[in-house]
């Protein structure tokens, strides 16, 4: 084969590779304050609404107050459906980052073969973002190779490339920005704990909060007395996961209930209710309406609860600190 024939070919290789990557490689700054996709101030987005092939996920603003809710589009999976669960830290950092949404980079009006290569042919994905009565939808295609930035359509046709972060927590049925945990704080923001099981009560405060390795529950009257089961338990009280919608809010008498105090001087109030099948009901402050939890983590924390309260379970009085 004749080598020179050999060289164009691969020079016209390289040039049309350098070509296509130019066409797709972002601006030098990833938020270019001059390319703005959609317009509007985040106060203003009530509504944002995810499609995918598999999902339909939805994040509300309601004067304010969040909330994000999930569909799973195969009729067997519709018990994975919820409605209303509270938003995560990084749901709340998604809005700020749709509205004004931005864009790396347009293309400009793109048709013909070009659509296809980047997946906006037969779109199968699509983001619309609600301004009140006002609604914008566009349109997904596939992520730029090299960037995992997604190409968008406006409805005037032109094309823009987007940072992956626009999109990417809404992706799956939205799992990033749904909050799960029934008690959202973590353990050293805990100030005190109160348990109530079978008619009998417990008050437990926190001491050195803020040091992990040293802290402790102990009873509010003898607060040097560390009790040894509390933290563990308090722990698991922490890790409780919902998982999914309960069909209707629990009612009746609760067999636990759990009001835990912040430092930011809060009560969150969990409420745990008979387990039947595989699952348990509870209600609590982010979840007023029920949602369900794993039947062996609600009966754990049930018998740990009794231990928790019962006597004999503290260990030598701690010194006092000095």
């Amino acid at each position: 084969m004749d080598k020179s024939l050999v060289g164009h070919a691969v020079l016209a290789l390289v040039a049309s590779v350098a070509a296509y990557a130019a066409w797709t490689k972002p601006s030098t700054s990833k938020y270019d304050a001059g390319i703005v996709v959609v317009a509007g101030s985040v106060d203003r987005l009530t509504r944002v609404e995810w499609d995918e092939s598999n999902y339909h996920v939805e994040l509300a603003n309601e004067g304010g107050k969040l909330s994000v809710s999930s569909s799973v589009k195969s009729a067997k999976d519709e018990k994975r459906n919820i409605s209303g669960f509270p938003v995560t830290e990084k749901g709340q950092e998604l809005l700020k980052r749709l509205a004004p949404l931005r864009a790396e980079r347009s293309l400009g009006k793109v048709d013909g073969p070009r659509l296809k290569e980047v997946g906006l042919e037969n779109p199968t994905q699509s983001l619309v973002l609600h301004f009140g009565d006002k609604a914008v939808k566009l349109e997904v295609g596939d992520a730029a190779f090299g960037t995992g930035s997604y190409y968008m359509r406006q409805p005037t046709g032109e094309v823009f490339l987007v940072a992956q972060e626009a999109i990417q927590p809404l992706r799956g049925g939205g799992a990033a920005v749904t909050e799960r945990m029934v008690v959202n704080l973590l353990r050293e923001h805990v100030e005190q704990i109160t348990v109530s099981a079978d008619g009998a009560s417990r008050t437990l405060i926190h001491k050195n909060a803020g040091d992990r390795a040293q802290s402790y529950f102990a009873d509010k009257a003898s607060p040097d007395t560390k009790i040894e089961k509390a933290s563990s338990w308090v722990d698991a009280v922490l890790r409780l996961r919902a998982l999914s919608q309960a069909s209707e809010t629990p009612s009746g008498e609760a067999k636990l209930t759990v009001t835990v105090r912040g430092d930011d001087g809060k009560e969150r109030t969990l409420k745990v209710y008979e387990a039947a099948n595989e699952t348990a009901p509870v209600v609590s402050n982010g979840f007023p309406t029920g949602v369900l939890v794993a039947k062996s983590a609600a009966e754990m924390l049930i018998k740990d609860a009794k231990q928790v309260m019962a006597d004999g379970t503290t260990s030598e009085p701690r010194a006092s600190a000095p």
